[in-house]
């Protein structure tokens, strides 16, 4: 349920109700006294929620803050959306929450015996007013199932069900949800990496660059002398770094195109003993395609010795990441 920022300072009178044996309007007839679909003892959202109400007393509010949550009067708020942009009036409506804790996709059905019509808003928690409509639906008399791909985490939605002119009746709402922990499209049920945006065919994890070096050298007085140094297997847009850890040198190169990526500028540089040669081979963000999340970078390191180049050390660069870490 909602509590608007102003109630602290509105006055509230209390009324009276008679009781009535007439038909009542449902619980959540009202903005402000709308069904929270989270639970409330963790926030979290069920994959199914289900409820059923009758709205064939259900009203419209001129004022969305008035009566309050707990059917007082109030005021203060904005007027019911009660038109979609496709000019479809409707009324008696009800009114449900939910705030995904993750991103993901929500399928939301609404099934009753009349022309149903599902708008879907998002609201302020600060001012309790609507902020925006996601979308407002009138597709099919009697049943609407409509499926947002992709709700935010930690956004407050509401849901505005009612019947296209006026109608009411029964009324079944069912929403499914479907988590996306790193919002990458791969729903949590079916990826491998829930924390690490991936593509569905490597099952939700990035892909990993291929991309190894290719260095020679030769012995000079008190360390080695680089000759050449290229990567390949580099894609296009990928990025190459290599740097000794105390010579004070770096060069750095973009591929143009995707094969081997020639670092020259390294061509010539001494390096002492006791030193190390720093390779990295990293992929951005590309927004689409294979890459669109980046990619799992490679690192390699050798040590220089009085003989020349140690054994090759490889490991993973993390998306974004610089510190090498093991592969997986």
């Amino acid at each position: 349920m909602r509590l608007p920022h102003l109630l602290a300072s509105a006055a509230v009178a209390l009324l009276a109700v008679p009781a009535s044996a007439a038909a009542a309007p449902p619980p959540n007839d009202n903005y402000l006294a709308s069904t929270t679909v989270n639970r409330p003892e963790d926030g979290s959202l069920t994959r199914t929620y289900d409820d059923t109400v009758d709205t064939s007393e259900a009203t419209t509010q001129p004022d969305l803050f008035d009566p309050n949550r707990v059917g007082q009067p109030l005021g203060g708020g904005d007027p019911e959306p009660t038109t979609c942009s496709d000019g479809t009036s409707y009324g008696k409506t009800a009114w449900w929450d939910f705030k995904p804790p993750t991103a993901g996709r929500v399928q939301i059905t609404a099934d009753g015996g009349f022309d149903v019509v599902v708008a879907l808003y998002t609201w302020s928690a600060r001012t309790t007013r609507i902020t925006s409509r996601v979308l407002c639906r009138n597709d099919a008399a009697g049943v609407e199932d409509i499926v947002i791909p992709k709700v935010r985490r930690g956004t407050n939605y509401t849901v505005q069900v009612g019947g296209a002119g006026a109608t009411g009746g029964p009324l079944s709402l069912s929403l499914d949800w479907f988590p996306d922990t790193d919002a990458d499209g791969v729903f949590d049920t079916l990826d491998k990496c829930r924390r690490q945006q991936g593509i569905e065919r490597l099952g939700g994890c990035p892909p990993e660059l291929r991309s190894a070096p290719r260095i020679r050298s030769s012995g000079v007085p008190g360390g080695i002398r680089v000759t050449s140094l290229a990567v390949a297997d580099v894609p296009k847009g990928a990025r190459a770094e290599v740097r000794c850890g105390d010579c004070g040198r770096k060069v750095t190169r973009r591929a143009g195109r995707t094969g081997v990526l020639k670092l020259p500028g390294f061509a010539g540089r001494t390096v002492r003993t006791g030193d190390r040669i720093e390779v990295r081979a990293t992929q951005g963000r590309t927004g689409t395609g294979r890459y669109r999340f980046g990619a799992v970078g490679r690192y390699y390191r050798w040590p220089v010795s009085s003989t020349g180049l140690g054994d090759r050390i490889s490991r993973c660069l993390q998306p974004g990441k610089r510190r090498p870490t093991k592969c997986r």
